[in-house]
C-alpha cells in the first residue's frame, strides 16, 4: 500500500489551497492588513534566504521553499484573521479540521495493522508503531495537531466535549514513541488548563501556583537525578540529533555564511542510512543537500543564518505579547488568546525536533500561525471598539 500512499504528497498540497481558497470564500475576499508587522518579519526571513543563494543561482528548490513559506505568511496573518473574525467560520473551520484529522490519525493507526512489520521501527529496546505514515515522528506531529485542534474547537464552541479527542492522541503518541511531539503536546495542555482555571476560577489561583512551584522543584530534581550534564546523555536523549544538527551547521564556513545562511536550498541536512529500517541496523548519515534539519532553528540558521533566526523569533515574540496582553485584558477574546498562546509555546518545543512548524501543509503550521494571527486581531479588534466606547 505504500507505493500507493506516495501518490498522495500532491493532493495533501492540493487540499491545502483548497483549505486556503475556502478561508477566501468564508472570508467574502477580504484581507486583514492589521498583522502587518509579523507578515513583514516573515517575507524578511524568506527574501534572507532567497539573497543568501543569488551567487550560486536560485534553483527550483529555493523558489518552492520560499512560496511554501510565502503561503504559510499570508494564509496566517492576511487571509486567515478576517476570516476567523466571525464566530460561525471558527466553530465551522476548527471543528471540521478537528473530525478530520483526528478520523486520519485513528485511521492511519488501525489501517498499519494491514501493513505489518512495515509501520514498526525498531531503535534498540524499543519498537515505535507509526502505522501507516512514512515515520513515527510525521505520526506524532498530525497527532499534535489535533490536540491543538481540540482546544482551539472547545474554545470556539464554548463546550469541553472536543477536548475529549485529546485521548485517543494521547495514545498515538504514545505508540509512536515521538518524545519531542509528546513533551509539546503535555505542553499545550498545561498551560491551556492553567490560562483557563487562573481566569475563570479565581479561587484556584494559589493552587495552580503551588502546582507550579512543585511540579518546577520535581522537574529540576529529576533532570539532576537523570544525569544530563554530558553531551553524550543530552544526545541520546535527542536521539542522536545533535551530531547532524553539528554537520549540517558545519557547512557554515565563514562569518558571512553564520550571519545570512548559505541559501534555501543549499544547506545540507543529514539522515541516518539503515540498510534493514525494521531492525534499525544504521550504516552512518547521509547528507542531502536543501533537506529539513530536524529543528526549525538549526534549519533557519543554516539556511538564513542567524538574522533570518532572530526576525523569525521576532515574529514569535510580536504574536506572543499580543496574545498574552489579550489573555491579560478583558476582553471577549481572552479564551482564544489562552489556546493561542498555548499554542505558540506548544509549536516553540515542537520546532526544537522538527522543520516542518511553518511548512504550507495541512499539519501543525496550518493551524497554530492562523489560530495565533486570528486571535490577536480580535485582541485589535475589541481594543479598538473599547477605545470609541470609552466617553
Amino acid at each position: 500500500m505504500r507505493p500507493f500512499l506516495d501518490v498522495l504528497y500532491l493532493p495533501k498540497w492540493l487540499s491545502a489551497l483548497a483549505v486556503v481558497a475556502s478561508f477566501m470564500l468564508l472570508g467574502r475576499g477580504r484581507l486583514s492588513t492589521r498583522l502587518a508587522a509579523p507578515f513583514s518579519v516573515a517575507v524578511g526571513v524568506v527574501a534572507i534566504g532567497l539573497l543568501a543563494q543569488i551567487g550560486d543561482g536560485l534553483d527550483a528548490r529555493a523558489v518552492a521553499l520560499a512560496m511554501t513559506f510565502l503561503l504559510t505568511a499570508i494564509t496566517a496573518f492576511v487571509i486567515g484573521p478576517q476570516t476567523l473574525a466571525r464566530g460561525w467560520v471558527r466553530r465551522a473551520v476548527w471543528s471540521g479540521l478537528l473530525r478530520g484529522v483526528t478520523l486520519g490519525v485513528v485511521l492511519g493507526f488501525a489501517g498499519g495493522v494491514l501493513t505489518l512489520p512495515a509501520g514498526l521501527l525498531y531503535r534498540g529496546e524499543k519498537v515505535r508503531y507509526f502505522g501507516l505514515f512514512n515515520y513515527p515522528n510525521i505520526a506524532g506531529t498530525i497527532a499534535l495537531t489535533s490536540v491543538v485542534l481540540a482546544g482551539a474547537s472547545s474554545v470556539a464552541h464554548r463546550r469541553f466535549t472536543p477536548l475529549l479527542a485529546i485521548l485517543p492522541m494521547g495514545g498515538a503518541l504514545a505508540l509512536a514513541d515521538a518524545r519531542g511531539t509528546t513533551l509539546a503536546a503535555a505542553a499545550f495542555v498545561s498551560l491551556f488548563v492553567f490560562l483557563w482555571l487562573w481566569r475563570h476560577r479565581p479561587r484556584t489561583r494559589q493552587l495552580l501556583a503551588g502546582g507550579v512551584l512543585v511540579f518546577g522543584t520535581v522537574g529540576g530534581y529529576t533532570v539532576q537525578r537523570s544525569g544530563l550534564s554530558s553531551r553524550a546523555d543530552i544526545d541520546k536523549l535527542a536521539s542522536g540529533r545533535l551530531e547532524t544538527w553539528g554537520r549540517s551547521l558545519a557547512y557554515l564556513d565563514s562569518p558571512v555564511d553564520w550571519l545570512f545562511g548559505v541559501g534555501l536550498s543549499r544547506n545540507h541536512s543529514f539522515v541516518s542510512y539503515t540498510a534493514a529500517p525494521t531492525t534499525g541496523s544504521e550504516k552512518g548519515l547521509v547528507g542531502m543537500r536543501g533537506a529539513a534539519t530536524d529543528s526549525t532553528y538549526v534549519d533557519l540558521i543554516t539556511r538564513t543564518g542567524l538574522i533570518g533566526l532572530t526576525l523569525f523569533l521576532v515574529l514569535i515574540a510580536i504574536l506572543v505579547k499580543r496574545v498574552w496582553c489579550g489573555w491579560r485584558g478583558a476582553t471577549k477574546a481572552a479564551d482564544e488568546s489562552a489556546v493561542a498562546l498555548a499554542a505558540l509555546i506548544c509549536a516553540m518545543l515542537h520546532m526544537l525536533t522538527d522543520s516542518t512548524t511553518f511548512t504550507f501543509g495541512l499539519t501543525l503550521a496550518f493551524v497554530v500561525w492562523p489560530l495565533a494571527g486570528g486571535a490577536a486581531l480580535r485582541i485589535a479588534l475589541f481594543g479598538r471598539y473599547s477605545a470609541r466606547t470609552v466617553p
